[in-house]
């Protein structure tokens, strides 16, 4: 934990520093302005803002996605909590300053929110990956830290908060279905070494043995044999008189002395219990007791010596304790994973979808009736979560004018199949701002996309990999050089490291095929992730969320994606360090530059439009 706290507060002291060279009181995006001016209104005790001259039939005052009431506009009442929550968090900070004071204070306390939960969210990537591989833990921070999350951080819409809360509800939904699963395997000093396995991304150490509290052979002997071709270790001289046949059945009624100490240089017989520190062998399968089945390394049931990348703990079904009934920690992960669907529920609407692809996972993943019908109410609790905060959005609305929104006004309203291609190019590839800035993200993506064709097909294509990762790394270092101005939409255009590692370093989530097929059990991290991406696909609108940075309506599934990336793409970082490095950092070096310039050009044009107190202003924007 004490990495997790200085990699957490690295990060924090990043974020900090970049939303300290944000001009205060400008914006990203309108959406800015409107959750800023939600809470100027809540913080003078109403919903409403004061508007400074009197509504005009058919204006809508240029407020996007705005409900304009008699009594003046609403600016965000989407989702209710997040706003209250956003003011009271304001009002504490804000204090009494004044002066200067008044105005630095209340940039600072619009922007808590966001930074502290962009720090959340990393740690629970954290702890997501430290579940199947502990070494990837920092590997999964700094993805999710420099992807989109960056930019969304220094913003104020929900979208950060919505990721922390996506990998909250990740986290509970591992513990429920896994719970004997340490959180932080590393933790145990005796442990060897996780690097030391030598499989492709392995992973789990064996664990330590009491040799007080194990059982003599005579009670469980091995119904296993010795494999005809497994060798003696290099380090282990065999015995002079007993040679382990290849046939011989170990002794039923062999009794351990109660003085002898286990060798910690000497291989496990078939009738001795493994020493703390002694190294499985390679080739030994694990024993099983009298009418059990071997279980498979890295599968479901897996020993507990050797549960493989993800697999369940120690000789016990997900979510399951002795006797069949559910472990205290797995309805601690349920109850977990409700709070997170609720507080998911009530900040945004898209979060709907999130609660049933989390909730159908669970019901799925365990293997209780009463873990299944826990993880059921937990989803329902879910969406009743989102129908209230949308009745609470209803109500405020209740005496809405029929005025058209700015964003009716400039988006009109395509067919639902015409919206599906522009959309999913939207927020997956690139925005729909810019002209260098596309061309430069289309041939990344490209590329990286062309590098994980080649890695699947070395015999058959020349080229490289890394060459094709490293036009992809230049062509960003050309997008910052010459378009650092235009924010990348799209989560793949944003992401490509995420893209890279899951694309080079993971082939198939499945169910394991064999002791080294580790990446299988990574499913449940997988399912919600895609279930959710499909779901916003298929229901987003046209123009996709307009301005914004790395497919924001995508920010539940970023901390699932940073894991799988970390966990199941660790050997693309491996093998290719330096352009998976370079599309690491160069995009975030775009989106911090993008997110400077965009609120230094809006702080300039409130500037320019308020010089000289003019009665009217004009200006080409539709939405104005």
């Amino acid at each position: 934990m004490r990495r997790l706290a200085l990699h957490s507060t690295a990060y924090l002291v990043l974020l900090v520093a970049v939303v300290a060279v944000i001009p205060g009181g400008s914006s990203f995006s309108s959406d800015d302005g409107a959750y800023g001016g939600q809470v100027a209104a809540l913080r003078q005790g109403s919903w409403t803002l004061e508007r400074p001259v009197p509504v005009v039939a058919e204006e809508h005052e240029g407020w996007l996605n705005t409900a304009i009431t008699p009594d003046g506009p609403l600016p965000y009442t989407t989702s209710p909590a997040y706003v209250t929550l956003m003011a009271a968090v304001t009002d504490v900070v804000h204090g009494e300053a004044e002066g200067d004071e008044r105005a630095a204070s209340l940039h600072l306390g619009l922007h808590v929110i966001p930074v502290l939960a962009a720090v959340a969210a990393a740690a629970a990537a954290w702890l997501a990956a430290q579940r199947f591989h502990p070494p990837s833990a920092p590997l999964a921070f700094w993805l999710l830290a420099l992807g989109p999350t960056l930019v969304n951080a220094t913003t104020l819409w929900a979208h950060t908060t919505a990721t922390a809360l996506g990998g909250f509800a990740l986290l509970a939904l591992l513990v429920a279905t896994d719970p004997h699963r340490p959180m932080s395997p590393t933790d145990d000093p005796s442990t060897p070494p996780l690097d030391r396995v030598p499989t492709a991304l392995a992973f789990a150490a064996p664990a330590p043995v009491d040799p007080s509290s194990t059982e003599p052979s005579a009670t469980r002997p091995s119904t296993t044999e010795p494999p005809a071709t497994a060798e003696p270790s290099a380090t282990t001289e065999p015995s002079a008189t007993t040679e382990p046949s290849a046939t011989t059945e170990p002794s039923a009624t062999a009794e351990p002395s109660a003085t002898t100490e286990p060798s910690a240089t000497t291989e496990p017989s078939a009738t001795t219990e493994p020493s703390a520190t002694a190294e499985p062998s390679a080739t030994t399968e694990p024993s099983a007791g009298p009418g059990e089945a071997a279980p498979q390394a890295g599968g479901d049931g897996g020993d507990p010596a050797d549960p493989g990348v993800g697999a369940p703990s120690p000789s016990r079904s997900p979510g399951r304790s002795p006797g069949r009934s559910p472990a205290p920690m797995a309805l601690l992960g349920v109850a977990a994973l409700a709070l997170s669907l609720v507080g998911a529920a009530l900040v945004r609407t898209e979060a709907l979808f999130w609660v049933w692809a989390v909730a159908a996972t669970a019901v799925i993943r365990v293997n209780t009736w009463t873990l299944r019908v826990a993880t059921a109410a937990a989803g329902l609790a879910g969406g009743v979560a989102w129908l209230v905060g949308r009745r609470w959005g209803a109500e405020l609305r209740a005496e809405q004018l029929p005025i058209e929104t700015s964003v009716e006004v400039l988006n009109g309203a395509p067919s639902w199949l015409a919206g599906r291609l522009p959309a999913a190019w939207l927020l997956l590839v690139n925005g729909p701002t810019g002209d260098l800035g596309p061309l430069f993200t289309v041939v990344a993506v490209s590329a990286v996309g062309a590098a994980i064709y080649v890695s699947h097909r070395p015999d058959r294509i020349g080229l490289r990999p890394e060459v094709l990762l490293a036009v992809a790394a230049g062509a960003y270092v050309a997008r910052l050089g010459l378009a650092p101005d235009q924010p990348i939409g799209g989560v793949l255009g944003a992401w490509p490291a995420m893209l890279a590692a899951i694309g080079l370093g993971a082939r198939r989530f499945g169910r394991p095929s064999s002791p080294d097929d580790t990446r299988a059990s990574l499913w449940p991290v997988a399912a919600p992730a895609v279930l959710f991406t499909l779901a916003v696909l298929a229901t987003q609108y046209a123009s996709s969320g307009g301005l914004q940075w790395g497919g924001r309506y995508l920010s539940f599934a970023f901390v699932p994606l940073a894991v799988l990336a970390a966990v199941a793409g660790r050997t693309a970082f491996e093998r290719y360090p330096r352009p998976m490095a370079a599309l690491v950092v160069i995009p975030a070096l775009i989106g911090v530059a993008v997110t400077i310039d965009l609120h230094r050009h809006h702080a300039d044009a409130v500037a320019q439009a308020g010089v000289g107190g003019p009665d009217v202003v004009v200006t080409e924007s539709p939405a104005l």
